[in-house]
């Protein structure tokens, strides 16, 4: 692979497991020429990069440091502007309002007119636009099932009947429990999310779910 003086990056971490990703940081927080990429990965552009280019009502806005630290100082930045905003607001219905009063008395005509200046100066700083985030929302379960939710007993499964992905599996789930799933690309694991949500059967051995259970999966193409 060539170190090219530019090294253009779209979503490197898409597609990437754990170890591939920890892999990325490394090389790209080395990288001995010049990196830009395009991620969502918040810990990547944390540990790979020393710059942020913000592209925000667009408009490009450059930023010393990492995500965190371009995040705090956007957010303060944001602050600034609406109190400055709401200042500018409250001091032009103050003029508009002494103008208003005042403009016809021959004794406050000059003031008056002094104000009317000033408002057409007046630059207004604009409103906060904070961009749409798409909503979605896990469904809460109508009753609590009780442990296991689902019981994996000498399980094979795979795609192609003799040529099973995952062997021998035996495990339960519990209703309290949080599972990570970590394994290299092609290792089985959407295989084994497929056969839990009932997308995929078995080949052999049993699995036992608990009555009344109701499985969601958020896949991992699903947007």
């Amino acid at each position: 692979f060539a170190e090219p003086d530019l090294l253009l990056l779209d979503e490197p971490t898409n597609y990437l497991d754990l170890e591939g990703t920890l892999w990325l940081e490394n090389y790209v927080s080395k990288y001995p020429h010049t990196v830009l990429l395009i991620s969502h990965d918040r810990d990547l552009l944390n540990r790979a990069v020393n710059s942020i280019v913000h592209l925000d009502q667009k408009k490009l806005t450059f930023w010393r440091g990492g995500y965190d630290q371009f995040e705090r100082q956007y957010t303060e930045q944001k602050e600034l502007q609406e109190k400055g905003r709401v200042k500018q607001e409250a001091a032009r219905k103050h003029m508009e309002s002494f103008v208003e009063r005042f403009r016809a008395k021959a004794s406050k005509a000059r003031q008056a007119q002094s104000r009317i200046k000033a408002l057409e100066k007046m630059k207004p700083i604009a409103a906060i636009v904070n961009d749409s985030v798409r909503p979605f929302s896990f469904p809460e379960p109508v009753k609590t099932v009780a442990s296991p939710i689902v019981a994996l007993n000498n399980v094979n499964v795979g795609y192609t009947d003799g040529q099973p992905i995952l062997k021998k599996m035996t495990l339960r789930i519990d209703a309290d429990d949080r599972i990570a799933l970590l394994g290299a690309n092609g290792n089985g694991k959407s295989t084994f999310a497929k056969l839990l949500s009932g997308r995929l059967k078995q080949e052999s051995g049993t699995m036992t779910v608990a009555p009344g259970l109701k499985v969601a999966i958020f896949a991992q193409h699903q947007l």
